[in-house]
């Protein structure tokens, strides 16, 4: 439904995300949004094709591209259990299951809320608590709505289980524009897709939801965290 676009450079460029980010005019983001939409490129035998200046970002799909890529060069060695970490995003082959993986709180990354078993697959988690933003004294998200070119409302963090990294690194960015909700109506359609929501109050409660097909593997790390599989 257009809440990832691959081609949102124009849109990251203005608000300025890689060098400690600003706010832009409505018509900078008019222009800006003029120049994003990946059915303005098309790959042809001649090469990439663009019908307008955009801008490819890979900040959505980079690390999970990078991920199995590493792992795809560890297939050809004698290596056969694997566990990759570029932070925020993780690659299994033949890991361990008994080897739980911690995911944080959103707003306390110190803080171990679930674990889940993972042997085989990738784990990607989107949100704003380690990489948003303070300009003007407002805190504003890193990531970007490509339908509005506004920052996402930071609601708390969204976490993909999906078969490959380059999956999971983009449909955690897709599904965390798209909202919580949006995000677990994904995951019942998608049984292959483990989706796991993490949505933060101002009062600082937490709630945690999670897609049917995780609940044996999915488990809270402590009694004051409840799991809701809707």
């Amino acid at each position: 439904d257009g809440a990832f676009d691959p081609t949102a450079g124009a849109l990251v460029a203005i608000w300025r995300l890689r060098t400690g980010g600003r706010v832009p005019s409505d018509d900078e983001r008019k222009v800006a949004l003029e120049k994003t939409g990946y059915p303005y490129a098309r790959m042809t035998t001649q090469g990439l094709i663009k019908e307008r200046a955009i801008v490819f970002e890979e900040g959505g799909f980079g690390k999970g591209a990078g991920l199995d890529h590493a792992l795809e060069t560890l297939s050809a060695t004698a290596v056969t259990a694997v566990s990759l970490d570029l932070g925020g995003q993780i690659l299994r082959r033949n890991w361990p299951a008994a080897d739980r993986l911690a995911l944080a709180h959103p707003r306390r990354r110190d803080r171990v809320t679930l674990r889940l078993a993972i042997s085989d697959g990738s784990v990607a988690t989107s949100g704003n608590s380690e990489r948003g933003l303070t300009v003007g004294g407002k805190r504003i998200g890193h990531l970007l709505d490509p339908r509005t070119g506004k920052p996402v409302d930071d609601w708390g963090s969204l976490t993909v289980i999906a078969s490959t990294a380059f999956r999971a690194d983009c449909l955690s960015t897709a599904l965390y524009v798209a909202g919580p909700d949006a995000a677990l109506r994904f995951a019942a359609r998608h049984p292959e897709v483990g989706v796991i929501v993490q949505e933060t109050t101002p009062e600082g409660a937490l709630s945690v939801r999670a897609g049917r097909n995780l609940r044996h593997r999915l488990t809270a790390a402590d009694d004051s965290i409840r799991l809701h599989f809707p």
